[in-house]
Protein backbone atom coordinates (compact mmCIF):
# COMPACT_ATOMS: atom_id res chain seq x y z
CA UNK A 1 0.00 0.00 0.00
CA UNK A 2 1.05 3.51 0.22
CA UNK A 3 0.72 5.96 2.61
CA UNK A 4 -0.20 9.26 2.48
CA UNK A 5 0.46 12.43 4.51
CA UNK A 6 -2.09 14.87 2.55
CA UNK A 7 -0.61 18.14 2.51
CA UNK A 8 -1.98 21.84 1.79
CA UNK A 9 -1.26 23.86 -1.02
CA UNK A 10 0.25 26.01 1.36
CA UNK A 11 3.55 25.32 0.19
CA UNK A 12 5.83 28.64 0.33
CA UNK A 13 8.96 27.82 -1.36
CA UNK A 14 8.21 29.23 -4.74
CA UNK A 15 7.53 32.90 -2.74
CA UNK A 16 4.04 32.34 -3.81
CA UNK A 17 1.98 32.86 -0.48
CA UNK A 18 0.57 36.09 -0.02
CA UNK A 19 1.40 36.00 3.67
CA UNK A 20 0.94 40.14 4.61
CA UNK A 21 -2.63 39.71 3.28
CA UNK A 22 -5.57 38.96 5.57
CA UNK A 23 -7.59 37.19 2.61
CA UNK A 24 -4.68 35.11 2.36
CA UNK A 25 -5.55 33.36 5.77
CA UNK A 26 -9.14 33.05 5.88
CA UNK A 27 -8.95 31.21 2.28
CA UNK A 28 -5.72 29.05 4.02
CA UNK A 29 -8.40 28.42 6.91
CA UNK A 30 -11.52 27.36 4.51
CA UNK A 31 -8.53 25.18 2.04
CA UNK A 32 -7.59 23.34 5.36
CA UNK A 33 -11.00 22.48 6.08
CA UNK A 34 -11.93 21.16 2.27
CA UNK A 35 -8.73 19.23 2.47
CA UNK A 36 -9.24 17.31 5.87
CA UNK A 37 -13.35 16.64 5.04
CA UNK A 38 -11.94 15.43 1.33
CA UNK A 39 -9.31 12.82 2.86
CA UNK A 40 -10.32 11.81 6.47
CA UNK A 41 -11.86 8.78 4.94
CA UNK A 42 -9.11 7.17 3.01
CA UNK A 43 -7.40 4.79 4.89
CA UNK A 44 -3.92 5.56 3.08
CA UNK A 45 -3.72 8.98 4.65
CA UNK A 46 -2.00 8.62 8.18
CA UNK A 47 -1.75 12.86 8.67
CA UNK A 48 -1.60 16.24 7.72
CA UNK A 49 0.97 18.30 6.46
CA UNK A 50 -0.32 22.30 7.50
CA UNK A 51 2.35 23.86 5.36
CA UNK A 52 5.74 23.86 3.55
CA UNK A 53 8.18 25.94 4.53
CA UNK A 54 6.16 28.73 5.79
CA UNK A 55 8.85 29.91 8.18
CA UNK A 56 11.72 29.75 6.28
CA UNK A 57 10.20 31.79 3.47
CA UNK A 58 8.81 34.39 5.71
CA UNK A 59 12.09 34.80 7.46
CA UNK A 60 14.99 34.12 4.72
CA UNK A 61 12.86 35.52 1.40
CA UNK A 62 10.43 37.93 2.17
CA UNK A 63 12.58 39.10 5.56
CA UNK A 64 9.73 39.97 7.66
CA UNK A 65 10.00 38.48 11.32
CA UNK A 66 6.45 40.84 12.31
CA UNK A 67 4.55 38.20 9.83
CA UNK A 68 5.93 35.17 12.17
CA UNK A 69 2.85 35.79 15.07
CA UNK A 70 0.28 35.38 12.28
CA UNK A 71 1.85 32.29 11.06
CA UNK A 72 2.34 30.97 14.28
CA UNK A 73 -1.35 31.95 15.31
CA UNK A 74 -2.76 30.03 12.04
CA UNK A 75 -0.38 27.04 13.26
CA UNK A 76 -2.61 26.50 16.24
CA UNK A 77 -6.04 27.42 14.62
CA UNK A 78 -4.57 24.35 11.73
CA UNK A 79 -3.71 22.31 14.32
CA UNK A 80 -7.30 22.56 16.48
CA UNK A 81 -8.95 22.36 13.14
CA UNK A 82 -7.24 18.93 12.00
CA UNK A 83 -8.17 17.55 15.78
CA UNK A 84 -11.69 18.67 15.37
CA UNK A 85 -12.45 17.45 11.94
CA UNK A 86 -10.59 14.20 12.27
CA UNK A 87 -9.37 13.44 15.82
CA UNK A 88 -8.21 9.48 14.76
CA UNK A 89 -5.20 10.96 13.15
CA UNK A 90 -2.66 12.50 15.38
CA UNK A 91 0.28 13.14 13.22
CA UNK A 92 -0.14 17.01 12.15
CA UNK A 93 3.20 18.53 11.26
CA UNK A 94 4.40 21.38 8.93
CA UNK A 95 7.11 20.25 6.39
CA UNK A 96 10.35 22.24 6.81
CA UNK A 97 8.61 24.13 9.45
CA UNK A 98 10.14 22.20 12.57
CA UNK A 99 7.45 22.26 15.39
CA UNK A 100 6.53 25.97 14.86
CA UNK A 101 7.72 27.40 17.02
CA UNK A 102 6.01 24.69 19.34
CA UNK A 103 2.48 25.22 18.28
CA UNK A 104 2.77 21.46 16.23
CA UNK A 105 2.61 18.39 17.88
CA UNK A 106 5.52 17.32 15.65
CA UNK A 107 8.98 18.05 14.56
CA UNK A 108 9.29 18.36 10.42
CA UNK A 109 12.73 19.53 9.17
CA UNK A 110 14.16 19.79 5.80
CA UNK A 111 17.71 19.59 4.48
CA UNK A 112 19.37 18.95 7.69
CA UNK A 113 22.76 17.78 8.84
CA UNK A 114 23.41 15.37 12.06
CA UNK A 115 23.32 18.53 13.98
CA UNK A 116 20.05 19.82 12.70
CA UNK A 117 18.82 15.99 13.59
CA UNK A 118 19.89 15.52 17.06
CA UNK A 119 18.39 19.22 17.18
CA UNK A 120 15.15 18.03 16.11
CA UNK A 121 14.97 14.68 17.84
CA UNK A 122 15.37 16.59 21.01
CA UNK A 123 12.15 18.14 21.26
CA UNK A 124 10.97 15.17 22.84
CA UNK A 125 7.79 14.81 20.07
CA UNK A 126 7.36 12.09 16.74
CA UNK A 127 9.68 13.93 14.53
CA UNK A 128 11.15 13.45 11.27
CA UNK A 129 12.72 14.85 7.67
CA UNK A 130 10.31 15.82 4.93
CA UNK A 131 12.96 16.38 2.49
CA UNK A 132 16.72 15.16 2.12
CA UNK A 133 19.45 14.70 -0.21
CA UNK A 134 20.27 17.02 -3.31
CA UNK A 135 18.30 14.95 -5.68
CA UNK A 136 16.72 17.93 -6.88
CA UNK A 137 19.41 19.93 -7.11
CA UNK A 138 22.22 18.81 -7.07
CA UNK A 139 25.03 20.03 -9.66
CA UNK A 140 27.87 17.37 -10.77
CA UNK A 141 30.03 19.73 -8.87
CA UNK A 142 28.12 19.24 -5.48
CA UNK A 143 27.72 15.27 -6.04
CA UNK A 144 30.86 15.16 -6.28
CA UNK A 145 31.31 15.21 -3.14
CA UNK A 146 30.00 11.45 -2.48
CA UNK A 147 31.75 10.04 -5.87
CA UNK A 148 34.23 12.37 -6.89
CA UNK A 149 34.95 12.70 -10.69
CA UNK A 150 32.55 10.14 -11.57
CA UNK A 151 29.52 12.48 -11.46
CA UNK A 152 30.45 15.00 -13.71
CA UNK A 153 30.78 11.69 -16.35
CA UNK A 154 26.92 11.40 -17.02
CA UNK A 155 23.34 11.22 -15.11
CA UNK A 156 24.03 7.95 -14.09
CA UNK A 157 27.36 8.62 -12.47
CA UNK A 158 25.69 11.58 -10.81
CA UNK A 159 23.06 9.27 -9.67
CA UNK A 160 25.62 7.19 -8.11
CA UNK A 161 26.47 9.75 -6.13
CA UNK A 162 23.32 10.00 -4.87
CA UNK A 163 22.62 7.03 -4.37
CA UNK A 164 25.69 6.94 -1.58
CA UNK A 165 24.40 10.35 -0.12
CA UNK A 166 20.71 8.74 0.37
CA UNK A 167 21.65 5.60 1.82
CA UNK A 168 23.96 7.74 4.53
CA UNK A 169 21.39 10.38 5.09
CA UNK A 170 18.34 7.41 5.54
CA UNK A 171 21.23 5.85 7.94
CA UNK A 172 21.59 8.68 10.00
CA UNK A 173 18.01 9.43 10.13
CA UNK A 174 17.12 5.98 11.47
CA UNK A 175 20.25 5.80 13.95
CA UNK A 176 18.60 9.31 15.63
CA UNK A 177 15.40 7.35 15.74
CA UNK A 178 13.32 9.31 13.35
CA UNK A 179 9.85 8.88 13.54
CA UNK A 180 9.62 9.75 9.74
CA UNK A 181 12.17 8.62 7.15
CA UNK A 182 12.28 10.63 3.93
CA UNK A 183 14.67 11.65 1.17
CA UNK A 184 13.79 13.72 -2.11
CA UNK A 185 11.91 12.91 -4.46
CA UNK A 186 11.90 9.28 -5.19
CA UNK A 187 9.82 8.98 -8.44
CA UNK A 188 11.57 12.06 -10.21
CA UNK A 189 15.39 10.92 -9.14
CA UNK A 190 15.23 7.27 -8.45
CA UNK A 191 13.62 6.55 -11.32
CA UNK A 192 14.91 6.93 -15.16
CA UNK A 193 12.49 8.44 -17.71
CA UNK A 194 11.43 5.80 -20.15
CA UNK A 195 11.91 6.29 -23.40
CA UNK A 196 8.12 6.50 -24.69
CA UNK A 197 7.42 6.69 -28.43
CA UNK A 198 10.88 7.52 -29.96
CA UNK A 199 12.83 4.38 -31.00
CA UNK A 200 14.69 6.77 -33.81
CA UNK A 201 16.77 9.43 -32.11
CA UNK A 202 18.54 10.86 -35.21
CA UNK A 203 15.79 13.26 -35.44
CA UNK A 204 14.13 15.71 -33.00
CA UNK A 205 10.46 14.91 -31.68
CA UNK A 206 7.40 15.57 -33.62
CA UNK A 207 3.53 15.37 -33.23
CA UNK A 208 3.77 11.97 -35.37
CA UNK A 209 6.10 10.73 -32.01
CA UNK A 210 5.05 9.44 -28.58
CA UNK A 211 2.23 6.69 -27.65
CA UNK A 212 -1.04 6.83 -28.98
CA UNK A 213 -3.85 5.17 -27.52
CA UNK A 214 -5.98 3.29 -29.60
CA UNK A 215 -8.91 3.08 -26.75
CA UNK A 216 -12.14 5.28 -28.13
CA UNK A 217 -12.58 8.14 -26.26
CA UNK A 218 -15.77 8.45 -24.47
CA UNK A 219 -17.82 12.01 -24.13
CA UNK A 220 -18.59 12.45 -20.10
CA UNK A 221 -16.63 9.68 -18.76
CA UNK A 222 -15.07 10.67 -15.52
CA UNK A 223 -11.61 10.65 -15.15
CA UNK A 224 -8.40 10.83 -17.36
CA UNK A 225 -8.67 9.37 -21.39
CA UNK A 226 -4.98 10.49 -22.83
CA UNK A 227 -5.22 10.08 -26.75
CA UNK A 228 -1.89 10.46 -26.78
CA UNK A 229 1.61 9.93 -24.68
CA UNK A 230 4.64 12.26 -25.78
CA UNK A 231 8.28 10.69 -25.69
CA UNK A 232 10.12 10.32 -22.00
CA UNK A 233 7.15 11.95 -20.80
CA UNK A 234 6.60 9.53 -17.88
CA UNK A 235 8.84 7.64 -14.95
CA UNK A 236 5.92 5.31 -15.33
CA UNK A 237 4.51 2.87 -17.53
CA UNK A 238 0.89 1.47 -16.29
CA UNK A 239 0.63 -0.52 -19.98
CA UNK A 240 1.41 2.62 -22.19
CA UNK A 241 4.16 0.97 -24.33
CA UNK A 242 4.16 -3.17 -23.81
CA UNK A 243 7.97 -3.26 -25.37
CA UNK A 244 9.35 -1.05 -21.51
CA UNK A 245 9.21 -1.92 -18.04
CA UNK A 246 6.77 -0.42 -14.99
CA UNK A 247 9.39 1.72 -14.29
CA UNK A 248 13.47 1.39 -14.67
CA UNK A 249 15.63 2.62 -11.35
CA UNK A 250 18.29 4.23 -11.06
CA UNK A 251 21.19 3.54 -7.91
CA UNK A 252 19.21 6.25 -5.57
CA UNK A 253 16.58 3.27 -5.91
CA UNK A 254 18.19 0.44 -4.72
CA UNK A 255 20.00 3.08 -1.99
CA UNK A 256 16.74 4.20 -0.28
CA UNK A 257 15.52 0.00 -0.32
CA UNK A 258 18.33 -0.91 1.25
CA UNK A 259 18.56 1.63 3.97
CA UNK A 260 15.12 1.03 4.83
CA UNK A 261 15.39 -2.67 5.30
CA UNK A 262 13.45 -3.79 8.23
CA UNK A 263 15.71 -4.09 11.23
CA UNK A 264 18.17 -1.31 10.34
CA UNK A 265 19.96 -0.35 7.15
CA UNK A 266 21.03 -3.43 5.34
CA UNK A 267 24.24 -4.31 3.34
CA UNK A 268 24.49 -2.55 0.41
CA UNK A 269 27.01 -1.32 -2.74
CA UNK A 270 25.91 2.25 -1.98
CA UNK A 271 26.86 1.80 1.79
CA UNK A 272 30.51 3.33 1.44
CA UNK A 273 31.29 6.02 -0.96
CA UNK A 274 34.42 5.25 -2.97
CA UNK A 275 37.76 6.62 -2.18
CA UNK A 276 38.88 9.65 -4.33
CA UNK A 277 40.17 8.23 -7.31
CA UNK A 278 44.14 10.11 -7.87
CA UNK A 279 45.25 10.50 -11.57
CA UNK A 280 48.43 9.20 -12.20
CA UNK A 281 51.17 12.08 -11.91
CA UNK A 282 52.81 12.64 -14.89
CA UNK A 283 56.44 14.16 -15.75
CA UNK A 284 55.62 17.34 -17.43
CA UNK A 285 56.80 17.91 -21.64
CA UNK A 286 60.58 19.58 -22.02
CA UNK A 287 60.21 23.10 -22.48
CA UNK A 288 59.60 24.55 -25.82
CA UNK A 289 62.49 26.98 -26.66
CA UNK A 290 60.34 28.99 -28.20
CA UNK A 291 56.40 29.17 -28.97
CA UNK A 292 55.81 31.36 -32.54
CA UNK A 293 52.34 32.66 -33.26
CA UNK A 294 50.72 32.35 -36.88
CA UNK A 295 47.82 34.22 -37.65
CA UNK A 296 45.93 37.43 -38.48
CA UNK A 297 48.22 40.47 -37.06
CA UNK A 298 44.61 41.82 -35.36
CA UNK A 299 44.18 38.37 -34.29
CA UNK A 300 42.67 38.19 -30.29
CA UNK A 301 43.59 34.50 -29.58
CA UNK A 302 47.24 36.36 -29.56
CA UNK A 303 45.94 38.72 -27.35
CA UNK A 304 44.31 36.10 -25.19
CA UNK A 305 47.01 33.46 -24.74
CA UNK A 306 50.00 36.36 -24.18
CA UNK A 307 47.57 38.51 -21.38
CA UNK A 308 47.30 34.39 -19.50
CA UNK A 309 50.80 34.06 -19.81
CA UNK A 310 52.10 32.51 -22.94
CA UNK A 311 55.54 33.64 -24.04
CA UNK A 312 55.77 34.30 -27.49
CA UNK A 313 58.46 34.70 -29.54
CA UNK A 314 58.30 35.14 -33.31
CA UNK A 315 62.24 35.78 -33.73
CA UNK A 316 62.20 31.52 -32.73
CA UNK A 317 60.89 30.24 -35.65
CA UNK A 318 64.05 27.91 -36.50
CA UNK A 319 64.33 26.57 -33.35
CA UNK A 320 65.51 23.16 -32.82
CA UNK A 321 62.36 22.63 -30.59
CA UNK A 322 59.27 25.00 -31.19
CA UNK A 323 55.90 25.07 -30.59
CA UNK A 324 53.85 27.21 -33.27
CA UNK A 325 50.13 28.00 -32.48
CA UNK A 326 48.24 28.87 -35.26
CA UNK A 327 44.49 30.84 -35.07
CA UNK A 328 42.25 28.24 -35.95
CA UNK A 329 40.45 31.02 -37.85
CA UNK A 330 43.59 32.04 -39.78
CA UNK A 331 43.21 30.65 -43.49
CA UNK A 332 47.07 29.27 -44.44
CA UNK A 333 48.41 29.60 -47.61
CA UNK A 334 50.88 27.52 -49.64
CA UNK A 335 53.65 28.60 -48.54
CA UNK A 336 52.18 28.75 -45.05
CA UNK A 337 51.79 24.95 -45.34
CA UNK A 338 56.00 24.50 -46.79
CA UNK A 339 57.03 26.96 -43.68
CA UNK A 340 55.21 24.51 -41.18
CA UNK A 341 56.28 21.22 -42.81
CA UNK A 342 59.65 22.48 -42.68
CA UNK A 343 59.09 22.85 -38.92
CA UNK A 344 57.42 19.55 -38.63
CA UNK A 345 60.25 17.66 -40.45
CA UNK A 346 62.62 19.27 -37.64
CA UNK A 347 61.21 18.23 -35.13
CA UNK A 348 58.71 21.12 -34.14
CA UNK A 349 54.98 20.72 -33.26
CA UNK A 350 51.93 22.82 -34.57
CA UNK A 351 48.93 23.79 -32.54
CA UNK A 352 46.01 25.08 -34.44
CA UNK A 353 44.04 26.45 -31.77
CA UNK A 354 40.25 26.83 -32.85
CA UNK A 355 40.03 25.11 -35.68
CA UNK A 356 36.52 26.22 -37.99
CA UNK A 357 34.44 24.27 -40.44
CA UNK A 358 35.66 27.16 -42.87
CA UNK A 359 39.48 26.81 -41.94
CA UNK A 360 39.15 23.36 -42.41
CA UNK A 361 39.60 22.58 -46.56
CA UNK A 362 42.98 25.02 -45.98
CA UNK A 363 43.78 22.99 -43.24
CA UNK A 364 43.92 19.94 -44.49
CA UNK A 365 46.63 20.50 -46.81
CA UNK A 366 48.89 20.29 -43.94
CA UNK A 367 47.45 17.66 -41.85
CA UNK A 368 48.56 13.78 -42.60
CA UNK A 369 44.88 12.82 -42.28
CA UNK A 370 41.80 14.86 -42.84
CA UNK A 371 39.92 16.66 -40.20
CA UNK A 372 36.07 17.23 -40.29
CA UNK A 373 35.11 20.06 -38.07
CA UNK A 374 31.41 19.25 -36.70
CA UNK A 375 28.23 21.60 -35.36
CA UNK A 376 29.28 20.58 -31.57
CA UNK A 377 28.05 22.65 -28.41
CA UNK A 378 29.07 21.67 -24.94
CA UNK A 379 29.89 23.45 -21.76
CA UNK A 380 31.29 20.52 -20.12
CA UNK A 381 34.60 18.02 -21.62
CA UNK A 382 35.58 14.73 -20.97
CA UNK A 383 39.45 13.77 -20.47
CA UNK A 384 39.34 10.94 -22.24
CA UNK A 385 43.61 9.68 -22.28
CA UNK A 386 46.12 10.44 -19.57
CA UNK A 387 47.90 12.46 -21.51
CA UNK A 388 51.04 14.64 -20.30
CA UNK A 389 48.85 17.73 -21.40
CA UNK A 390 45.86 17.04 -19.00
CA UNK A 391 48.37 15.51 -15.82
CA UNK A 392 47.02 16.73 -12.50
CA UNK A 393 43.96 17.69 -14.55
CA UNK A 394 40.61 16.00 -13.86
CA UNK A 395 36.85 16.23 -15.08
CA UNK A 396 35.91 18.91 -12.56
CA UNK A 397 38.90 21.11 -14.53
CA UNK A 398 36.68 21.25 -17.55
CA UNK A 399 33.58 21.72 -16.36
CA UNK A 400 32.17 25.23 -16.90
CA UNK A 401 28.35 24.77 -16.48
CA UNK A 402 27.92 26.98 -13.54
CA UNK A 403 31.07 29.95 -14.47
CA UNK A 404 29.84 31.14 -17.83
CA UNK A 405 27.51 31.58 -20.07
CA UNK A 406 29.06 31.07 -23.36
CA UNK A 407 29.73 27.36 -24.20
CA UNK A 408 33.48 25.86 -23.66
CA UNK A 409 33.02 24.94 -27.88
CA UNK A 410 30.52 25.10 -30.51
CA UNK A 411 32.40 22.71 -32.69
CA UNK A 412 33.72 18.82 -32.47
CA UNK A 413 36.48 17.17 -34.14
CA UNK A 414 36.01 14.12 -36.43
CA UNK A 415 37.50 12.40 -39.42
CA UNK A 416 40.39 10.16 -39.91
CA UNK A 417 42.77 12.56 -38.47
CA UNK A 418 40.85 12.05 -34.99
CA UNK A 419 41.07 8.45 -35.60
CA UNK A 420 43.77 7.87 -36.17
CA UNK A 421 45.13 10.06 -33.48
CA UNK A 422 44.56 10.50 -29.20
CA UNK A 423 41.85 12.24 -28.55
CA UNK A 424 42.82 13.99 -25.10
CA UNK A 425 39.69 16.15 -24.43
CA UNK A 426 36.34 15.19 -25.47
CA UNK A 427 32.69 16.99 -24.86
CA UNK A 428 30.31 14.96 -22.54
CA UNK A 429 27.72 13.81 -23.99
CA UNK A 430 24.98 15.08 -21.09
CA UNK A 431 24.65 18.49 -21.33
CA UNK A 432 24.15 19.32 -17.88
CA UNK A 433 23.01 22.86 -19.05
CA UNK A 434 19.45 21.40 -18.87
CA UNK A 435 19.79 20.25 -16.07
CA UNK A 436 21.24 23.00 -13.86
CA UNK A 437 18.10 26.06 -12.52
CA UNK A 438 15.80 24.52 -14.61
CA UNK A 439 12.56 23.77 -13.81
CA UNK A 440 12.02 20.34 -11.71
CA UNK A 441 9.07 19.39 -13.91
CA UNK A 442 11.17 18.94 -17.36
CA UNK A 443 15.22 18.46 -16.18
CA UNK A 444 15.28 14.99 -15.52
CA UNK A 445 13.53 14.19 -18.73
CA UNK A 446 15.82 16.96 -20.31
CA UNK A 447 18.99 15.60 -19.18
CA UNK A 448 18.06 11.92 -20.26
CA UNK A 449 16.99 13.30 -23.73
CA UNK A 450 20.35 14.96 -24.00
CA UNK A 451 21.90 11.93 -23.44
CA UNK A 452 20.06 9.78 -26.12
CA UNK A 453 19.87 11.88 -28.60
CA UNK A 454 22.07 11.76 -31.57
CA UNK A 455 24.42 14.26 -31.70
CA UNK A 456 27.31 15.16 -34.24
CA UNK A 457 31.23 14.08 -32.76
CA UNK A 458 32.46 15.81 -30.16
CA UNK A 459 36.43 15.52 -29.73
CA UNK A 460 37.51 18.52 -28.94
CA UNK A 461 41.86 18.45 -28.33
CA UNK A 462 43.64 15.77 -31.00
CA UNK A 463 46.88 14.90 -31.39
CA UNK A 464 48.48 13.47 -33.86
CA UNK A 465 52.19 12.40 -35.00
CA UNK A 466 53.43 13.81 -38.34
CA UNK A 467 57.06 14.01 -39.44
CA UNK A 468 59.29 14.39 -36.88
CA UNK A 469 56.73 16.65 -34.89
CA UNK A 470 53.43 16.53 -33.60
CA UNK A 471 50.07 18.48 -34.55
CA UNK A 472 47.26 19.69 -32.20
CA UNK A 473 44.13 20.48 -32.71
CA UNK A 474 41.31 21.88 -30.34
CA UNK A 475 37.83 23.28 -30.94
CA UNK A 476 37.65 24.90 -27.10
CA UNK A 477 38.45 28.42 -27.42
CA UNK A 478 36.11 29.94 -24.86
CA UNK A 479 36.78 28.47 -21.78
CA UNK A 480 39.66 30.87 -19.80
CA UNK A 481 37.43 34.27 -19.51
CA UNK A 482 37.27 33.22 -16.19
CA UNK A 483 39.82 32.69 -13.67
CA UNK A 484 38.39 28.79 -12.99
CA UNK A 485 38.87 28.56 -16.52
CA UNK A 486 42.51 30.08 -16.93
CA UNK A 487 43.75 28.18 -14.23
CA UNK A 488 42.97 25.01 -16.43
CA UNK A 489 44.29 26.37 -19.45
CA UNK A 490 47.78 27.50 -17.63
CA UNK A 491 48.31 24.06 -16.42
CA UNK A 492 47.70 22.30 -19.67
CA UNK A 493 50.05 24.75 -21.08
CA UNK A 494 53.10 24.37 -18.80
CA UNK A 495 52.19 20.95 -18.89
CA UNK A 496 52.66 20.74 -22.71
CA UNK A 497 56.13 22.58 -21.98
CA UNK A 498 54.95 26.18 -23.05
CA UNK A 499 57.16 28.78 -21.31
CA UNK A 500 55.46 31.62 -19.58
CA UNK A 501 56.33 34.90 -17.71
CA UNK A 502 53.98 36.01 -14.57
CA UNK A 503 50.45 36.87 -16.47
CA UNK A 504 49.02 40.34 -16.54
CA UNK A 505 45.98 39.03 -15.04
CA UNK A 506 42.56 40.65 -14.01
CA UNK A 507 42.85 40.09 -9.64
CA UNK A 508 40.18 37.00 -8.85
CA UNK A 509 38.06 39.70 -6.90
CA UNK A 510 38.31 42.71 -9.41
CA UNK A 511 35.46 44.34 -11.13
CA UNK A 512 36.16 42.56 -14.29
CA UNK A 513 37.18 39.42 -15.38
CA UNK A 514 40.16 38.51 -18.01
CA UNK A 515 38.12 39.39 -20.78
CA UNK A 516 36.22 42.66 -19.41
CA UNK A 517 32.90 41.24 -18.67
CA UNK A 518 31.45 43.12 -15.43
CA UNK A 519 31.76 40.96 -12.57
CA UNK A 520 30.60 43.55 -9.88
CA UNK A 521 28.84 46.61 -9.27
CA UNK A 522 26.93 49.22 -7.31
CA UNK A 523 23.39 48.96 -7.59
CA UNK A 524 20.70 50.71 -5.42
CA UNK A 525 16.74 49.63 -5.17
CA UNK A 526 14.33 52.21 -7.94
CA UNK A 527 14.76 55.73 -7.38
CA UNK A 528 12.34 58.55 -8.58
CA UNK A 529 12.66 60.15 -12.15
CA UNK A 530 10.86 62.18 -14.21
CA UNK A 531 13.03 60.35 -17.05
CA UNK A 532 15.62 58.67 -18.09
CA UNK A 533 17.86 62.42 -19.18
CA UNK A 534 16.67 63.62 -15.86
CA UNK A 535 18.24 60.84 -13.84
CA UNK A 536 22.02 62.17 -15.08
CA UNK A 537 21.25 65.24 -14.94
CA UNK A 538 23.36 67.50 -12.54
CA UNK A 539 20.46 68.95 -10.81
CA UNK A 540 19.14 65.26 -10.07
CA UNK A 541 22.00 64.04 -8.50
CA UNK A 542 22.84 67.82 -6.59
CA UNK A 543 19.34 67.38 -5.61
CA UNK A 544 17.08 66.46 -2.22
CA UNK A 545 17.26 62.96 -3.74
CA UNK A 546 21.08 62.93 -4.77
CA UNK A 547 23.21 59.69 -4.75
CA UNK A 548 24.70 59.35 -2.03
CA UNK A 549 26.59 56.72 -1.44
CA UNK A 550 29.55 57.41 0.11
CA UNK A 551 27.56 59.61 2.80
CA UNK A 552 24.23 57.37 4.18
CA UNK A 553 24.42 54.53 1.70
CA UNK A 554 20.83 55.48 0.63
CA UNK A 555 19.03 57.16 -2.09
CA UNK A 556 15.54 57.69 -1.87
CA UNK A 557 14.92 55.05 0.84
CA UNK A 558 17.05 52.58 -1.24
CA UNK A 559 20.17 51.30 -0.14
CA UNK A 560 23.58 50.94 -1.94
CA UNK A 561 25.32 47.58 -2.43
CA UNK A 562 28.18 45.94 -4.08
CA UNK A 563 26.45 43.10 -6.13
CA UNK A 564 28.01 40.23 -7.75
CA UNK A 565 27.00 38.62 -11.01
CA UNK A 566 25.11 35.16 -10.52
CA UNK A 567 27.19 32.62 -12.18
CA UNK A 568 25.12 32.86 -15.84
CA UNK A 569 26.58 36.87 -15.61
CA UNK A 570 23.43 38.49 -14.75
CA UNK A 571 23.30 40.74 -12.49
CA UNK A 572 19.42 40.15 -11.51
CA UNK A 573 19.82 39.58 -7.30
CA UNK A 574 20.48 42.54 -4.80
CA UNK A 575 22.56 40.35 -2.45
CA UNK A 576 24.73 39.81 -4.99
Amino acid sequence: GICVLSETSNWASDGGPKFDSDAFWTYSDDHLKRLVLRDRNCPSVFGWSLSNENRPIIMNVFKRPDLMPTQIEAWARWVALCKELDPSRPWISGDGDDDGDGTLPTVVGHYGDEKALKRWSSKGKPWGVGEHSMAYYGTPKQVSKYNGERAYESQLGRMEGLAYECYDLIAMQRRQGASYVSVFNIAWYSMKPLALGLADTTHPPTAEDGIFLTRPYVEGKPGVQPERIGPYSSTFNPGYDSSLPLYEPWPMFEAIRDANAPGGPAPSPWATAPEKEVRPELKPEDSYESVVFLGAETSSLKARLASRGVAFDDAGRNAKKSLTIIDGNYSITEEDVMQLNQRLAAGGDLWIWGITPQTAAAFNRLLPNPVEVTDRSASSLLIKTNARLVAGLNHSDFYFCEIQTTPAMTNGLAGPFVEQGQIILTACDTDWRRWNRVAESIKTAEVFRSERENKPAGAALVIAPAGKGRILINTMTAFYQTDTGTQTLQSMLKNGGVPFRKAEMAASDGIFDLDGNLKKALVCGSFGAESFEAAYSQDFLEGETRLKPLENKKSSGCEWKTAGAMDTGEFNRADG
